[in-house]
């Protein structure tokens, strides 16, 4: 799969198993919860301490222009 991220975009895999998405990115990987009701998908963010105390907080969202985005940037790989 390909993914669109601050500017750029990387090709990475998933996974989905036991009401968990798992995108793995190069050496980072990323997991989701999500729930279907009524035919609909809902993610929860993933949220991470950084050893620094920063935290940072990863969200998917639906974008009906996802495709052209994506394409339109350039691959990081």
């Amino acid at each position: 799969m390909r993914l669109a991220h601050m500017g750029a975009a990387s090709d990475g895999s998933y996974q989905i198993k036991d009401g968990i998405l798992v995108i793995q990115l190069g050496a980072s990987q990323h997991k989701f919860r999500y729930s279907v009701n009524n035919g609909s998908v809902s993610f929860e963010n993933e949220k991470l301490d950084e050893p620094d105390g920063a935290s940072v907080e990863f969200q998917l969202k639906k974008d009906t222009n996802a495709r052209e985005v994506v394409d339109s940037r350039q691959l990081q790989n």
